[in-house]
């Protein structure tokens, strides 16, 4: 049961760094797309 007796506001951090995480991931495939798409 120790499990039940984490804060929230941990959870709420967790989630934060898996969403920013995602963002970055996101935002670097943009970017390899955009440069693939403008002529080199």
């Amino acid at each position: 049961m120790e499990s039940a007796s984490i804060p929230t506001d941990s959870q709420e951090t967790r989630d934060n760094g898996k969403i920013k995480q995602l963002s970055r991931d996101l935002f670097s495939i943009f970017s390899i797309g955009n440069y693939m798409k403008s002529p080199h």
